[in-house]
């Protein structure tokens, strides 16, 4: 944590000023310690308003799990003493940081306590309530009523007059679209909000809401906006100890060291990242775990790849994000030949596969890219087929290159239009994503892209289609050897059959 602090100093951004200093921070919790320690036992009022004080600066420490437990004895306290107004207030709070530990129970179960305490009164509180309560339902997979809820939060804010308030609640709708990978309806109204947020100093929501519109700004490709974020929220949540959202700046650095395709810098951010999630108690170590995994596949250590996935899959959190890990043990079980395995999973999350036009978690959509490739992988090409649509309709919506492996999704389109016989239109889709590859850039897409786009042109074989996929494999094999990826680069020598490279 000192490093986290004392690193946000020598940020580039200036705006955000860096005091108070991490002593500052400690002497605050020193302070409201020794306040406790001399409350008498029946004083529960001044020792609740401690209590949520000193939460607050552990906090401000990246010690969430105990500011957790502060603010859990001081919601207590409050409902002894009926102070529903203090219920409300500290309600939200608990609630929006147990959504960045994947408590979706105890977080729902949270928000009702201080709706049922406020009662129907039109409260800033009541609304912060209604659109934490909203977000937490639809990270928990109930979309429809938890956009319902975060409908009527927005209703109140307008009543109320609060652009303020307006913008916390945009905020959880915009953790709602991402979330969905609506990619497009989080980064125009999140923007807009964050230009709210900073003209009120709410500087803890703006680190929050900062993160998820990034997230969504990567899926676009958009990265140059990326960086412009990140620049920004870095500094911002080193001041808060704000752990999400240093941890979402880590994940960016990872994510732009894969899309160079450089898999030694990719490791060693991939492991700062496991270290950030061990250190503040973050449910989404399973990420890094999935990062570590995927650098594994691509060096050609299968084995160890595996090892990591299944890691990851053990330790994911549910809800929204479920399934996100789970498609990368999925789709490795595919590439290393295990049919049976692979087919059975598949059956385990057919029914809960993408549809268009209706809302899915990051997690369905994320079994859905590697269920188009693995089945491709595997020879299921009518399969494959089927699951055209869906991947469509996540390009209609802007989404570019999707987690968690950042394919890109016109490759994926590509694989199942040609696996539906589709030839055009899979032409079409690998040609634009040959041009995403490179504009990006995105290294490893690039020979990726020329893989699968040859293994179409041979299976389409018209004319003029096998001089073009070994023009295309001789590339990818250059490429997968400058990356260091020695398996692809078999799987690329094995592919053109009597085109023998």
């Amino acid at each position: 944590v000192r490093e986290l602090w004392l690193g946000a100093s020598t940020s580039p951004n200036h705006w955000v000023d860096i005091e108070p200093a991490l002593e500052q921070k400690i002497a605050a919790l020193r302070h409201h310690e020794s306040a406790l320690s001399l409350q008498p036992p029946d004083d529960r009022k001044t020792q609740a308003d401690l209590l949520f004080k000193r939460g607050m600066a552990l906090r401000s420490l990246g010690r969430w799990e105990e500011a957790l437990g502060d603010w859990r004895e001081a919601l207590a306290a409050y409902e002894e003493r009926g102070d529903a107004e203090a219920v409300g207030r500290i309600a939200v709070d608990i609630t929006q940081q147990l959504l960045w530990g994947a408590h979706f129970v105890e977080a729902l179960e949270t928000s009702r306590r201080g709706l049922i305490a406020l009662g129907e009164r039109t409260t800033a509180d009541r609304c912060r309530l209604h659109a934490s309560g909203g977000a937490t339902l639809s990270l928990a997979g109930s979309y429809a009523a938890g956009d319902g809820m975060i409908t009527q939060a927005l209703a109140i804010a307008h009543e109320l007059g609060d652009e303020g308030l307006k913008a916390q609640v945009l905020t959880a709708r915009t953790t709602v679209h991402w979330a969905y990978r609506q990619v497009r309806e989080a980064v125009g109204p999140g923007l807009t909000a964050a230009e709210l947020l900073r003209a009120e100093g709410d500087l803890w929501d703006l680190a929050t809401l900062l993160g998820f519109v990034e997230q969504c700004l990567t899926y676009m490709g958009r990265l140059d906006e990326v960086a412009a974020i990140c620049e920004e929220l870095e500094p911002l949540a080193n001041r808060l100890g704000h752990m999400g959202g240093l941890l979402i700046v880590c994940r960016d650095r990872e994510v732009r060291e894969l899309l160079a395709g450089d898999l030694d810098k990719h490791e060693e951010i991939a492991n700062s990242d496991l270290d950030l999630c061990r250190s503040a108690d973050l449910p989404w170590i399973s990420r890094a775990y999935t990062a570590l995994g995927f650098n594994h596949f691509c060096r050609g250590r299968w084995e160890e790849a595996l090892e990591s996935f299944q890691e990851a899959v053990r330790l994911e959190p549910p809800g929204f994000w479920a399934g996100t890990d789970w498609s990368c043990l999925f789709l490795a079980k595919a590439y290393m030949g295990d049919r049976k395995a692979f087919l059975a999973m598949l059956e385990q999350r057919r029914n809960s596969l993408p549809r268009p036009g209706q809302p899915s978690t990051l997690g369905a959509q994320a079994v859905l890219i590697a269920a188009i490739e693995g089945l491709a992988v595997l020879g299921e090409g009518e399969e494959a087929g089927k699951l055209y649509p869906p991947v469509l309709d996540q390009i209609e919506r802007g989404v570019v290159t999707p987690p968690p492996l950042f394919v890109l999704c016109q490759t994926v389109a590509g694989i199942a239009a040609a696996a539906g016989g589709r030839w055009d239109k899979a032409e079409e889709h690998y040609q634009e994503a040959l041009r995403q590859a490179h504009e990006l850039p995105h290294k490893i897409a690039q020979p990726e892209v020329r893989r699968w786009y040859a293994r179409m042109l041979i299976d389409r074989d018209a004319p003029g289609d096998r001089d073009k996929a070994r023009e295309l494999l001789t590339e990818a094999i250059a490429m997968y050897r400058e990356i260091g990826m020695p398996k692809h680069v078999g799987m690329a020598q094995a592919l053109p059959g009597e085109a023998t490279l």
